[in-house]
């Protein structure tokens, strides 16, 4: 019998993004014979040489997803972006195929590891990146990937652990996977379009939690999630005074079940209390898989992810950080709490919630530099918060804010790129949109040393 199930039988693979071409290759290789389809034209994606290898294989095709009889198949699946309302998800689910994704057949592939989900609207990355790089410090055996990086079938194969970063999208086409050890790390309104309100996105998340018998970590600084809490037997994480039974102090100290454990202070490399959660939440998925030393080595040998509080330049004073994962309110929030004297960069395509839930936490924002599609609504929701500056373009942003600070006579400032906006309307990504910022930072850097010689 093959691996995955599927030798001999014929399959939908719908999207041929990085988790789609994945799919593809791992039921070529168990056997399948594969029918892909994406909406860019052939020419296009036959750019892709990835792509363009697979559709040489024998039993590969490329097929028109329009005209397609899905009662000849045997299995459907569709890249996480692909929204499940989607006119051919729709036929194919009412042809009675399954929707499925890539979750459930790494979970096929790979029957005697452990699996450790990581969910949430903000901190996935880097809590899975974290929980991952601990494991490997202490000498297990494990791949780390998912929504974040590598794809989760191209992981190796044979792996002990395997510490998955799970979004909604993914989670939604998960119907027999079983996280061993599972977190929910908060959740704030993001991608309602998709599961049409906050409890259709509740429910998403909570399929993390679908086995019945393991570790289930829960952050309950949200009011949804502390409620959810009471209807289960939790691990509960809080860093805001909540009744959860690891709690993180004002001054850092965080306490399992009344007992000090450490001091979030001494990892400094991580500012703000979105990272005290994730460290927190890491130390409740690993308790009993490592030791307590060796955790800690390995949080304190971390490096934080590109793209979020990731600090890039400094000259003089004045620090330069790149935030710019921060596509929505809530993760900007995080940023405009952590530091003082901040020249906010802010926009671009703004969410569903628009900029309000930022403005309780402006506090320590000097002036706001306002770039992207919506600048006029953005500006008009931080009207009369705090000094604002319109600016077409990042590159104006930068030099204004630095102009900004030359004549505020600040002893330090912190330029921070936090948009709490997506990024579609300038990039082609939220990274897109950091690396240009940091591009601008080290050509101001370079330039102003330059001329100081």
């Amino acid at each position: 019998m093959s691996a995955l199930g599927y030798k001999g039988k014929k399959v939908f693979v719908y999207g041929l993004g990085k988790s789609g071409l994945a799919i593809t290759a791992a039921l070529y290789a168990d056997g399948a014979e594969v029918h892909v389809f994406d909406k860019q034209s052939l020419d296009k994606l036959l750019q892709n040489q990835a792509l363009e290898k697979l559709l040489n294989k024998p039993t590969v095709f490329f097929a028109d997803g329009g005209h397609v009889d899905f009662s000849e198949f045997a299995g459907f699946f569709k890249s996480p972006g692909i929204d499940t309302h989607d006119e051919v998800v729709v036929r194919a689910s009412k042809a009675g195929l399954e929707i499925l994704g890539d979750v459930d057949l790494l979970y096929k592939r790979e029957p005697n590891a452990q699996f450790l989900g990581i969910t949430g609207t903000n901190g996935k990355s880097t809590t899975t990146a974290l929980i991952g790089h601990i494991l490997e410090k202490s000498g297990l055996k494990v791949a780390t990937g998912g929504n974040l990086g590598t794809a989760m079938l191209n992981l190796p194969k044979d792996q002990d652990f395997y510490v998955l970063e799970l979004s909604s999208y993914q989670l939604e086409t998960m119907h027999t996977a079983e996280m061993d050890r599972a977190v929910l790390l908060n959740l704030t309104p993001d991608h309602l379009a998709r599961h049409g309100d906050m409890q259709g996105y509740l429910e998403v998340k909570c399929k993390i939690f679908s086995k019945e018998v393991g570790v289930h970590v829960l952050g309950v600084d949200n009011k949804c999630l502390m409620n959810l809490s009471k209807q289960k037997n939790f691990v509960t994480v809080s860093t805001e005074g909540a009744d959860a039974r690891i709690q993180i102090q004002g001054d850092g100290t965080m306490t399992d079940e009344g007992s000090v454990i450490l001091n979030m202070k001494d990892f400094a490399h991580l500012p703000g209390k979105h990272n005290w959660q994730n460290i927190a939440c890491a130390y409740a998925m690993v308790k009993g898989l490592v030791d307590l030393s060796d955790f800690k080595k390995a949080v304190l040998s971390f490096k934080n992810l590109p793209h979020r509080m990731e600090k890039v330049a400094q000259l003089k004073n004045v620090s330069f950080y790149n935030d710019s994962k921060a596509t929505n309110p809530e993760s900007a929030i995080r940023a405009l709490e952590s530091f003082e004297h901040i020249y906010w960069i802010c926009g671009g395509q703004m969410k569903d919630e628009g900029m309000v839930p930022c403005l309780k936490h402006i506090q320590n924002v000097d002036c706001a530099f306002v770039i992207g599609k919506d600048t006029e609504s953005v500006m008009k929701e931080l009207d009369g918060h705090l000094p604002l500056v319109d600016c077409s373009t990042m590159e104006e942003a930068v030099y204004k804010a630095w102009k900004r600070i030359e004549m505020s006579g600040n002893e330090k400032a912190t330029v921070l790129l936090s948009p709490a906006c997506a990024s579609w309307d300038q990039y082609e990504s939220f990274e897109h949109r950091g690396d240009c910022f940091v591009s601008l930072c080290h050509e101001l850097v370079s330039r102003l040393q330059v001329d100081e010689l």
